[in-house]
């Protein structure tokens, strides 16, 4: 696995929670839904504008100035402010998640470099998961990840509490020790936790590739949540649900649903979005 901690952050709890709470009041955005399945949402922080509106992660060369939202949590600004060193930060969001997922795909594929993304989680519970290819794992609170999203990787929350991540995105191709103010906070021999799973059985392998049944294009969304959730509870990787997808599509002998098939692999792990 190539994601992995790089630091940790000792959190000050009674002000965290206040922002946290702060944070509740906040209008989180759907950009991107159309990698996610359940209640996946953004909010934009810091950002080459200012402006909370502008929700997307961009290439930019700009200093990065704080929303409408980064400008109210005065915590959180300051343990980015004396953990990184912000001429390298591009942009600033908060990912939430209750009772969903992101489905497994590969991060700038329409970019020319992408960044170095960090993770910090903030909210989290048992049920929320993490994942790159054949790994899950669950990101600790304060911990400082790298996520390497040049893999395939997903993450879900299998819970009706919110997970929230601080997620700064970096210029790339920096070492990970000169993205930190002080170089004793670079910490990259932490043990992550791994989760173990039971492999998968026979009959549920025929399970899942007699869904070419009842595939439609009503339930087409469902079917590919369904296979997303697989390698969370089940010893195989996130990168067959785009083989079974296929599959299923093909057995269908239905050319919408093939097409369709065609179009989400091409988005999530081939080409990512067009006209970006």
């Amino acid at each position: 696995m190539e994601s992995k901690i790089i630091g940790k952050v000792n959190f000050e709890e009674h002000l965290l929670d206040k922002e946290l709470k702060l944070i509740d009041t906040f209008e989180f955005n759907d950009s991107y839904s159309e990698y996610a399945s359940g209640i996946w949402k953004t909010c934009m922080l810091w950002n080459r504008s200012g402006l909370k509106d502008d929700h997307l992660s961009i290439e930019h060369n700009a200093h990065v100035k704080p929303t409408q939202y980064g400008k109210q949590l005065s915590y959180i600004n300051e343990l980015l402010e004396s953990t990184f060193k912000k001429q390298y930060i591009k942009t600033v969001r908060l990912f939430m998640c209750i009772n969903g997922l992101i489905i497994p795909h590969k991060d700038y594929l329409e970019f020319k470099k992408g960044f170095t993304r960090i993770h910090i989680p903030l909210k989290i519970n048992e049920h929320a998961l993490t994942s790159e290819e054949d790994i899950v794992y669950n990101m600790q609170k304060g911990e400082i990840w790298f996520i390497e999203g040049r893999k395939i990787h997903s993450a879900a929350n299998f819970s009706k509490a919110k997970r929230i991540n601080l997620v700064i995105d970096f210029a790339p191709d920096i070492p990970f020790e000169e993205l930190f103010l002080n170089s004793e906070n670079y910490q990259p021999n932490l043990t992550p936790k791994i989760n173990q799973r039971e492999q998968l059985k026979d009959e549920e392998l025929g399970y899942i590739k007699g869904l070419s049944k009842i595939i439609n294009e009503m339930n087409f969304d469902d079917i590919l949540s369904i296979l997303s959730k697989i390698h969370f509870y089940r010893n195989v990787s996130s990168e067959l649900v785009f083989g079974w997808l296929d599959e299923i599509a093909t057995s269908s002998n239905n050319y919408k649903i093939q097409q369709k098939a065609q179009e989400v692999t091409d988005l999530l792990i081939r080409k990512g979005p067009i006209n970006n």
